[in-house]
């Protein structure tokens, strides 16, 4: 729970929703840096077997990033950000050119140590068994109508872990 304090009064803060997985999905790749210290590379990329990659990033050890995000609880949402994981480790050179031309650098990529980063409200038993096997992250949100968005990292639940941000933008 959340309660905004006024004149010493506490007021509980009521949770809303983002209109659409789209617009969850533009205010994350939008943010990448400030959430996850990621850099942005690409959206919505299309692959010829292995489907649409929602986001592609590059963190700042250089390691390739898949983003995975769903509005709701879902099934799968781990085994599909491996699949994208498994097109960049089969498709190196061409993610290589997408952080070139996104990032105008050259560097020397960590393909031995990706990334998965799932965003969601909450996560099936599945997911949460499956997560530290393939070193993902899943990560909690909860968003505010004081524009205020809380993110958790699952199984460890705690202050620490805990990053609330304040909206600029009015999502």
């Amino acid at each position: 729970m959340m309660f905004e304090i006024k004149n010493g009064i506490a007021t509980k803060v009521k949770q809303k929703e983002f209109k659409s997985e789209l617009e969850l999905h533009d205010f994350i790749d939008n943010n990448l840096e400030a959430l996850f210290e990621v850099r942005f590379i690409k959206k919505e990329h299309r692959t010829d077997k292995h489907g649409r990659i929602e986001t592609l990033g590059l963190d700042y050890n250089n390691r390739p990033v898949v983003v995975e995000y769903k509005k709701t609880m879902e099934k799968g949402q781990l085994v599909q950000a491996h699949r994208y994981i498994d097109w960049i480790e089969k498709n190196k050179a061409e993610f290589e050119l997408l952080v070139r031309d996104k990032l105008n650098i050259k560097v020397n990529i960590d393909f031995l140590n990706t990334r998965i980063i799932c965003f969601a409200q909450e996560y099936n038993m599945d997911d949460k068994y499956l997560a530290p096997k393939l070193g993902a992250e899943l990560w909690k949100y909860t968003y505010y109508e004081n524009n205020t968005l809380t993110l958790v990292k699952e199984g460890e639940e705690s202050v620490q872990s805990t990053k609330n941000l304040k909206l600029k933008n009015n999502y």
